[in-house]
């Protein structure tokens, strides 16, 4: 995706990058950005402690599309120096619209506490209440039995459609009340 497209904005040939920031970002994360585009240009800063440790790289911003409507969006962005020599003479900066990724692995996240919270739950029951739950089981046991049993029978006294599918629709209702 292009980066017009990305920021909503036209014309970006020759801008500077923290000008292109500065609308988008609050001033904490403005501050920040440009604490770190500094370090870029610092040779004693590490290129590879720069990359693990980039406060840019899930960035949430807020655009203002064509229509004026808001959006929220994350983008990340990496940079690499560009170097003559031992001298750094720019940055090469990369911004990618990582909103879906984020949101999805967030979603995951959540979703993964909620099945552990399911869990700690359910042994919590199994620990605390094994009584109850050893009659839940030989119940649900003798409900399935009793199912089996009356699934094996050999209701199919006629050879009327009609009536097969009245005699399906009965065993059902059967097999409904039963489990429920």
């Amino acid at each position: 995706a292009s980066l017009e497209r990305i920021l909503q904005e036209k014309d970006l040939e020759g801008r500077d990058f923290l000008s292109l920031l500065r609308p988008l970002l609050p001033p904490n994360h403005l501050i920040t950005a440009e604490d770190f585009l500094d370090l870029q240009f610092n040779p004693r800063a590490r290129a590879s402690q720069l990359e693990k440790y980039n406060p840019l790289e899930e960035l949430p911003i807020t655009l203002t599309d064509e229509e004026g409507n808001t959006l929220q969006r994350i983008l990340s962005f990496q940079m690499r120096r560009i170097l003559q020599g031992s001298e750094i003479r720019s940055i090469l900066v990369t911004v990618s619209d990582v909103t879906d990724e984020v949101q999805d692995q967030r979603k995951a996240a959540q979703e993964e506490k909620t099945r552990e919270r399911q869990f700690a739950l359910m042994w919590e029951i199994i620990q605390n209440e094994p009584a109850a739950i050893a009659q839940f089981l030989r119940f649900s046991e003798k409900q399935l039995n009793d199912i089996n049993q009356f699934l094996r029978e050999d209701s199919y006294l006629s050879d009327d459609r009609t009536s097969r599918i009245e005699e399906h629709r009965e065993k059902a209702e059967h097999i409904f009340r039963c489990i429920h």
